[in-house]
């Protein structure tokens, strides 16, 4: 059977966007590889799927697949390619729209987009987790219940001092003064597999420009670099502000676009804007 799909980025950060409210569409972590191959795939980032809402106060459900078949508990950039990809195929007329997360655990969560532009949403992330222990980020005093924001870990024989928040997805972000020579591919693999991290984990380079502007290269678990990565944008916003060195609305400038951030602080949701954009439409055979 063949079953369309749409192309989509949010700053470079793409995705393969399939429609499974009609009927279900499904995907084993080995096709989703497979068509995740930039040379014999379609080539993504993300497979994302739009289904049925989980709840009745929801409008659809959103499933986030890694390249490398893994499945992903929130995506920024995806959310908003996933309301573009709701309007554009009359799935929808509405500019807000409430979203689950289809995911594996027994847990429901949910964020919601709306519409600001041409192209253009904003995304409520909803309020980021800083206990390590619900990220999950493990050590002998995050156990004992750790409230400070900076730690340690020696990764590849060198000790790294980073911020670790929630957001669905586990992120890390570590302050770094020339983004450019950053070594994102060697600590980016090591980091998503040292054992404090049980589920893995984003690392995101962050180079504070001024206390709006933030500079940010991201290695994400199960895909490696992306050119964008909206939780990752997210997470590093949220660190400098609680180190003090941002506002509350800051930029952040990736290597494949820019995204905004707006965060009031500890208790708060954290909104993300940005674009949305189709590369193009095709069909294949499941």
């Amino acid at each position: 059977m063949r079953t369309r799909f749409t192309k989509m980025h949010g700053c470079g950060n793409d995705f393969a966007v399939f429609e499974g409210l009609s009927r279900e569409v499904k995907f084993d972590a080995q096709r989703i590889r497979k068509l995740a191959d930039r040379r014999f795939g379609v080539g993504f980032d993300q497979l994302l799927v739009v289904e049925p809402p989980l709840r009745p106060s929801s409008d659809f459900a959103l499933a986030i697949y890694n390249a490398d078949g893994s499945p992903a508990a929130h995506c920024g950039n995806g959310a908003r390619c996933a309301a573009q990809f709701a309007l554009d195929n009359a799935l929808t007329t509405k500019e807000t729209l409430a979203w689950d997360l289809a995911t594996d655990d027994a847990r429901v969560n949910g964020f919601s987009t709306r519409q600001v532009g041409p192209n253009q949403f904003e995304v409520r992330m909803g309020v980021p987790s800083l206990d390590p222990r619900e990220i999950p980020f493990r050590s002998n005093e995050a156990e004992a219940g750790s409230s400070k924001h900076t730690w340690t870990l020696e990764v590849d024989s060198e000790r790294i001092d980073f911020v670790p928040i929630g957001l669905g997805n586990p992120h890390a972000v570590v302050l770094v003064e020339d983004i450019d020579s950053a070594p994102v591919q060697r600590l980016g693999a090591a980091f998503a597999e040292h054992p404090a991290f049980p589920e893995g984990v984003n690392l995101g380079f962050c180079q504070p420009q001024d206390a709006e502007d933030l500079r940010l290269r991201v290695f994400e678990r199960g895909v490696g670099e992306t050119l964008a990565c909206g939780s990752g944008a997210c997470a590093a916003a949220a660190a400098c502000k609680l180190l003090g060195r941002t506002n509350n609305r800051v930029r952040v400038r990736l290597p494949g676009g820019s995204l905004e951030v707006e965060w009031q602080g500890e208790g708060h949701e954290l909104l993300l804007t940005g674009p949305a954009a189709t590369s193009f439409r095709g069909q294949l055979s499941l």
